[in-house]
């Protein structure tokens, strides 16, 4: 049987994962275009869309921050540096 909830939540993790700012309104919406846009192949099935923007919001809630590497060799002078390019959430 196919599972069209997680064609949508697939749909709407690929489209937000592009996304430097998640808004709950930016991810409510990309959650209902990617049931509406699932839905064209089934429109018989029906997918919460509350189970998948709640869902979504756990998803992308979880965030990194940047990495560091130190500079220096002295442990008394430690000096974090950007490495940039990690810690961009999901």
């Amino acid at each position: 049987m196919h599972n069209y909830y997680e064609n949508a939540r697939n749909m709407a993790v690929d489209i937000l994962r592009k996304e430097i700012v998640r808004s709950n309104e930016l991810v409510r919406a990309t959650a209902e275009t990617a049931v509406q846009a699932t839905l064209l192949f089934a429109p018989e099935e029906a997918i919460d869309i509350e189970a998948l923007v709640t869902e979504l919001l756990h998803l992308f809630s979880i965030t990194v921050q940047d990495a560091t590497i130190l500079e220096d060799h002295d442990p008394n002078l430690h000096t974090p540096r950007s490495s940039g390019g990690f810690g961009r959430g999901i």
